[in-house]
Parts: structure tokens; sequence; C-alpha cells
């Protein structure tokens, strides 16, 4: 989606006016770069099978959905990103930048996930404190895809209502339905996001004529 986004240069916005005053925060890509440990460990933190089978299904779902909407409402990113003085933090935004460009907007996937995670794993945890500290952990991720101007408030707002969507759809006791029948939803995405991309580059063509 993000490709198909940039080879149509996409320039569409959704920045709010009071988003201009949002202060640009180098250090919080470290929060923002910590999703992936969260996406990575939640895998093995769940306490069994059924749990886990849960987990990725729900997290499929919300992939599936997100890149649907990417590649039919690509939108860019409305902040030019300042200059990063840090060499350590400079390279962290240098491949950032390799793997997720300004485009796949809203929904972000980044919170979406978040609420997920928050479902699957704060029951994983036995005291008030320890949740206290993962549900502080999955907001500073949340907040950090503002304040490293990967996204805008709406694409937040927009993540959060999926993860709260997803979970609400894919229910414990509902996941007696075949994982396979969730692979073939993602293949059909898939196959949809190609096709939008086949139907641009047509189009685009067909204007250059």
């Amino acid at each position: 989606a993000n490709h198909l986004a940039e080879r149509a240069q996409v320039s569409r916005q959704i920045a709010l006016a009071f988003e201009r005053q949002i202060p640009f925060i180098a250090w919080m890509v470290l929060p923002y770069l910590c999703s992936g440990l969260f996406y990575a460990g939640s895998f093995f933190l769940v306490p069994d099978r059924a749990a886990l089978r849960l987990l990725s299904q729900r997290l499929l779902l919300a992939t599936v959905v997100a890149a649907l909407v990417f590649a039919a409402l690509p939108v860019q990113c409305g902040f030019v990103r300042p200059a990063v003085q840090s060499p350590v933090l400079a390279l962290l935004y240098a491949g950032l930048g390799l793997v997720d460009r300004p485009y796949n907007q809203i929904p972000s996937l980044h919170v979406a996930y978040c609420v997920v995670f928050w479902f699957a794993l704060r029951d994983t945890l036995d005291s008030r404190p320890a949740r206290w500290l993962l549900a502080v952990a999955l907001l500073l991720v949340s907040v950090a895809t503002v304040f490293t101007y990967q996204h805008q408030s709406l694409d937040g707002v927009a993540g959060a209502l999926l993860g709260l969507a997803v979970v609400g759809w894919v229910r414990p006791g509902s996941h007696e339905v075949p994982v396979a029948l969730h692979y073939v939803a993602a293949a059909a995405g898939a196959i949809a996001v190609v096709g939008v991309g086949m139907w641009m580059q047509k189009r685009n063509t067909a204007k250059l004529a």
C-alpha cells in the first residue's frame, strides 16, 4: 500500500489545525520502535494455545482491514520531520524511513495493535503495578506515533477504534472458526490491494496518455 501511494504521488492530508502546535520529540522513536518487541513477545507471553489463537486472529484481522483502508484511502503525513541531531536517533529514524513510509496513515496500526496487546496481556499479570506498567508502556507507544510525526491524531483515534472493533468481533470462545478462514481473508485482502494498485496504475497511465 505504501508503494502504491508513493507511485501515485498521493498528497492527501488529514492533519487538524491544532496539530501544528504538537512538538516533534526525537527520542519518542524509542517507544515507537518498541511496538516490534510487543509484537514478537506477545506470542510467547499469552498463557495457552487458545489465547495464542485469539491473539493471532485479532492481529491478522486488524492488519487486513487496515491494509485495505490504506490502499483505498492513501493519506500522506502532514508534517515534515525536522533534522535529528543525535547520531543514534538519526540512524533509527533512517531505518524507520526504509520500512515505514509516510502514507499508511489512517488507521494507525501501532495504536490498533496496542489495544489488542492490552487485552491479550493484561490477564497474564498478577499484580496491579505490573498492569499499570503495561498500560503506561502501551500508551507511550501509542502517543509516540504523533510525537515522531509518523501519524496525526485522527490516525490514532481510528486505530483505537479498529483495535476495539477487532477485540469485540473476535471474542474468546468464538475461535472455533478454523484459522484457515482468517488466512483466506488475508489472501483476499492482499488480492484486493493488488487489484487497487493495478487500477491506480492503469488510471495514471491513461492520464499521461
